[in-house]
């Protein structure tokens, strides 16, 4: 009887490790969902230019944008006028 109870015990705490990892499994997919890629293409200039995919998360991306804005004032670039908007000269 001493035996079975701590062939039990073995067996639970067998199973301790592989819950942990299943657990840490389904926290990575879902932080993977939230952190989801976005994948933009841009073309670069001159003649015969190809497209240059780059994929990174929406995080990044906000990342990116907020360096090149700094980068921008910091030269004293213009700000770039948004699709639509109409600029009044006078």
């Amino acid at each position: 009887m001493k035996n079975a109870g701590i062939i039990a015990l073995l067996v639970l705490t067998a199973q301790l490790p592989l819950r942990r990892r299943k657990r840490r499994r389904r926290e990575r997919q879902a932080e993977a969902k939230k952190e989801k890629l976005i994948c933009r293409s841009e073309r670069g200039a001159g003649l015969g230019a190809r497209a240059k995919r780059t994929c990174m998360t929406k995080a990044q991306w906000d990342e990116l944008a907020e360096r090149s804005k700094k980068v921008a004032d910091e030269m004293g670039a213009p700000e770039p006028k948004l699709a639509g908007s109409r600029a009044r000269s006078r």
